[in-house]
């Protein structure tokens, strides 16, 4: 089956290189910039590598799951970047009611296999509770999950159990707020003043350092 890249909504990224890598591609408006397919040359014929492969897959059949009309929960983590404190995940729907849900900061300390496995529990946690309290049912709702390397289990976790899923680069509402639940969680916690939690996540760990806070509150 031939594949027009262009033809489906990508545009160039890097060009070929050698004789087995033929370049990449990323999406264009409406499809997200962080949605690529690779493009590789193989004994048996063209392969093509996406980060996304359930969203890639139903293009290719003709269907963009960026133009789902239904329901839509979006996914997203806040102070994977800060090395106190443990993980926030939140969910969101249309309905604006942040779900969150803390990752323990001792988790990180673990095999990236373990806290990977803990990631996806979390994320399928916060999902659920969003279908459960808002009636949303896995036929007609569309889950998009943040690109994040850190989500690669979960999405995957996601797809067995049967939810529509796609992959993009999460704004406006639920980033706003899962950020401010993100900062006021260090405050109330870790008693970081207000002036601190405005900073940098390097700052705040510093702070959380010269206060006292133990090595066991820290991810990294």
């Amino acid at each position: 089956m031939h594949i027009d890249l262009k033809a489906m909504g990508f545009e160039p990224l890097k060009p070929k290189v050698g004789a087995s890598f033929l370049g990449s591609w990323r999406g264009r408006p409406p499809l997200p910039r962080t949605f690529t397919v690779a493009v590789y040359a193989t004994k048996s014929g063209i392969r093509l590598v996406s980060n996304d492969t359930e969203s890639f897959e139903a293009l290719c059949n003709g269907t963009n799951p960026w133009e789902h009309k239904g329901p839509v929960v979006w996914i997203d983590d806040t102070l994977w970047g800060c090395p106190l404190g443990g993980l926030m995940l939140g969910a969101m729907s249309q309905e604006q009611r942040l779900y969150t849900k803390i990752i323990e900061p001792g988790v990180f300390k673990s095999p990236k296999p373990v806290w990977k496995t803990a990631i996806s529990l979390a994320t399928r946690e916060v999902l659920q509770r969003v279908a459960k309290i808002e009636h949303l049912h896995k036929a007609t709702c569309m889950v998009e999950i943040c690109t994040s390397p850190i989500f690669i289990q979960a999405r995957n976790d996601i797809r067995v159990e049967s939810w529509k899923t796609r992959t993009g680069e999460i704004k406006g509402s639920l980033q706003e707020k899962l950020r401010s639940a993100g900062r006021n969680y260090l405050q109330m916690v870790y008693k970081i003043p207000t002036e601190v939690c405005t900073k940098d996540f390097i700052t705040i760990a510093t702070h959380a350092k010269t206060i006292g806070i133990p090595e066991t509150e820290f991810k990294w």
